[in-house]
């Protein structure tokens, strides 16, 4: 269903949702997503740009459809950007129309399996697993390749945390290490 993208944040922002608005952009292969916690955007991001960088952008992206996934909270303070009222006047004045993918009344894409219900600390884990093989840098890897790669459904399942694997595991040089990362994988996912 195609529906006002000022309407859904709107929403979002008045229920003080935290998670990940996420929006795919017609000919890009990357997202704008939109980070929310208690009702106030704290950070945007669109490929290696963030904050007002991505605002310069936004009238020239075409969108084509979004999801919301809850309870991502990323660690650290609010970027420098407007304030959240200002942020949604400018949404609203750019008339923007988004396809909204929701989940199914329990919460979850029936076609994918379950969603994870401890999506943060499983993204810990990863983030962690994936900095012990690949050293200090795998910090800005792995927030790279989760802002600019990774393509979580509505609601995250086990697959989509697998994808992300495998996008991970191919930043990784030492098949060793790749090896060690794969294996530490699988125990974070299987527990």
């Amino acid at each position: 269903m195609k529906v006002d993208l000022s309407e859904i944040l709107s929403d979002l922002l008045r229920n003080k949702k935290t998670g990940l608005f996420s929006i795919s952009v017609i000919d890009s292969n990357r997202l704008f997503k939109i980070f929310i916690r208690e009702g106030d955007v704290y950070r945007l991001s669109y490929g290696n740009l963030r904050g007002a960088g991505c605002l310069a952008q936004f009238d020239e992206l075409d969108f084509r459809s979004s999801f919301f996934i809850p309870n991502v909270d990323l660690s650290g303070e609010r970027e420098p950007i407007p304030p959240t009222p200002d942020l949604l006047s400018l949404i609203k004045f750019a008339d923007k129309t988004v396809y909204l993918k929701r989940p199914d009344e329990n919460g979850k894409d029936s076609s994918k399996g379950d969603p994870v219900s401890n999506l943060n600390g499983i993204l810990d884990e990863m983030r962690e697993a994936f900095v012990e093989q690949v050293g200090p840098a795998g910090l800005k890897f792995f927030k790279r390749i989760v802002d600019e790669k990774w393509l979580p459904g509505p609601a995250p399942v086990k697959k989509d945390l697998e994808r992300l694997s495998d996008l991970l595991k191919d930043v990784i040089e030492d098949t060793r290490d790749k090896q060690t990362f794969a294996a530490e994988t699988i125990r974070i996912l299987s527990s």
